[in-house]
């Protein structure tokens, strides 16, 4: 549609729509042209026309063949790309204009929720990932016997093979058992397959692929034969299905998001594996120096071993029942987005070791209060605190606590990609209390980031908290099972403060009970 018209200043405005079958870019310039010059004027529509051409989907300008949308290529084949057809019976023609259908499109017909069955013909040699994935009640997929490419078997695609599951039809429910011929499960094979429970994997499979489970909600159990090498990217994302998840000793691979599963609890792998471990339900390398994953459905506190010098991308991500996490003396790198989401974390302390927190570190940890800083301040990335804070000049407290002559703070704190943050000094307990028990020695120290929790509560000069001292170093001290006591305390330091920051009458009557317990305990008690 083209429009001219004169305005007052007797100028003229061109506005121009471009439209196409099934596809909609409308571009509208607005030219103001003088009268005295319609060369400049042609020049101009010239030049814009070209920039519009350029800026245009590719998609904009595909043909159209009753349902199907498609391109020409190579020499006279036709691949179709999309259709304008949503329910019912899909039958992929044999020809379009006289030219072979050999391909179809990655992503074709994802989503379309009105088709119930797909018929492919015989001359169809290629169709991309995601042809026809989330196919809402799709319930058959099926192939001519005479194509060379592909074949179907009880409504499912595969390879020509069956060595390949291709597609699993979105529509079906309940359970599936695949053959024993399959070796690999294609990228988004059974992606948002709500109705799936139950799935059979052959010992013969040797890879699981990209998105191949992801969205099966429904699936409550699988079991992962030991002939499986490889578990791609996000290959069981959101299966909020499975409570726990079995590792077998041949898996060498796992993809980034792959058990992102909000019910999970357990991650269990097995002890013969040569490149993953477990420990409390917990993903590990094998090594125990990452931490992969934290499964999302636990909840509670978790202390990370002392191994561990790196927290993956994602590791904790989302665990919205964590309350309480102590990082380790030995941690160095915090991944990108490791605790995004954790939104029942109020405080946490990063010690001296760490040097790197990843971008989005602790993004949308909209229950966090409080960051305690150990050491100087480590290398951040962009919006390591983004949205805690619901919106700019919130009143609610979050400030970032950095030791006395620690380098890289500032008040405000003000970080790349992020608002700016209030900032305070504080004094963590340094207290070391050294035993020597036949010829042996115990040093026992307060937890990295954080006052103790009787010094938090009663205030580093109350003579109460002397008591206390005392009470631990010349009595608790001088016995095994009070040493053993000294140290849980001190290693779950930074859990009690988060429990005592997250509840006023729970911080109230602690006050209380120290100020009776201490002078009862001190001195010659």
């Amino acid at each position: 549609m083209y429009g001219i018209s004169d305005s007052i200043s007797s100028r003229l405005h061109i506005y121009i729509d471009l439209k196409t079958q099934g596809y909609i870019a409308v571009i509208t310039w607005q030219l103001t042209v003088s009268k005295e010059d319609p060369m400049q004027f042609r020049k101009s529509l010239f030049i814009l026309s070209f920039i519009s051409c350029l800026f245009l989907s590719p998609a904009a300008f595909a043909l159209q063949s009753g349902c199907f949308m498609y391109e020409v290529s190579g020499s006279d084949n036709i691949t179709i790309t999309g259709g304008v057809c949503y329910g019912g019976a899909l039958v992929i023609s044999d020809t379009i204009e006289g030219m072979p259908v050999v391909s179809i499109g990655a992503g074709a017909f994802n989503g379309f929720s009105g088709i119930t069955s797909v018929t492919i013909p015989e001359k169809v040699q290629s169709i991309g990932d995601e042809a026809f994935a989330a196919c809402a009640i799709l319930l058959s997929i099926n192939v001519d016997a005479n194509n060379t490419a592909f074949s179907s078997q009880d409504g499912v695609l595969y390879n020509k093979n069956k060595t390949t599951l291709i597609q699993y039809p979105a529509g079906k429910s309940g359970v599936f058992t695949i053959p024993g011929s399959v070796t690999s499960i294609g990228n988004h094979a059974f992606s948002a397959c709500t109705g799936l429970t139950d799935v059979t994997i052959p010992n013969s499979v040797v890879n699981i692929g990209v998105s191949a489970f992801a969205w099966c909600e429904g699936l409550s159990g699988i079991s992962i034969p030991d002939s499986v090498t490889s578990i791609g990217d996000t290959a069981f994302y959101s299966c909020d299905g499975l409570t726990s998840f079995n590792i077998p000793s041949s898996v060498i691979r796992i993809g980034f998001r792959t058990l992102h599963c909000d019910n999970l609890i357990s991650i269990n792998v097995d002890a013969n594996n040569a490149a993953f471990s477990s420990q409390d339900g917990v993903l590990y390398n094998i090594n125990k120096t990452i931490l992969i994953q934290y499964p999302a459905g636990k909840s509670g506190e978790f202390t990370i071993p002392e191994t561990v010098t790196g927290i993956g991308f994602e590791a904790f991500r989302v665990c919205t029942g964590l309350t309480g996490i102590h990082l380790p003396n030995s941690l160095i790198n915090i991944g990108e987005s490791a605790f995004v989401g954790c939104k029942g974390l109020t405080s946490i302390g990063i010690p001296t070791s760490v040097i790197s927190i990843g971008n989005g570190a602790f993004a949308s940890c909209d229950g966090l209060t409080a960051v305690y800083f150990s050491g100087d301040a480590p290398v951040m990335g962009e919006g390591v605190f983004n949205y805690t804070l619901p919106c700019a000049g919130c009143t609610r407290n979050f400030t970032i606590y950095y030791t006395a002559g620690a380098a890289g703070f500032t008040n405000p704190w003000c970080l790349s990609g992020s608002p700016c943050y209030p900032t305070a000094v504080f004094t963590p307990s340094s207290t070391t209390t050294t035993i020597t028990e036949d010829n042996t020695t115990t040093t026992t120290t307060t937890v990295d980031g954080k006052p103790c929790p009787a010094q938090k509560m009663l205030g580093e000069n109350n003579p109460n908290l002397e008591n206390l001292r005392d009470f631990r170093d010349s009595k608790l001290a001088q016995s095994a099972i009070g040493r053993k006591a000294i140290q849980i305390y001190y290693t779950n330091a930074d859990c009690i403060n988060a429990a005592l920051d997250r509840s006023p009458t729970l911080r109230a009557v602690t006050r209380s009970l120290l100020e009776v317990i201490a002078p009862m305990v001190g001195g010659t008690q």
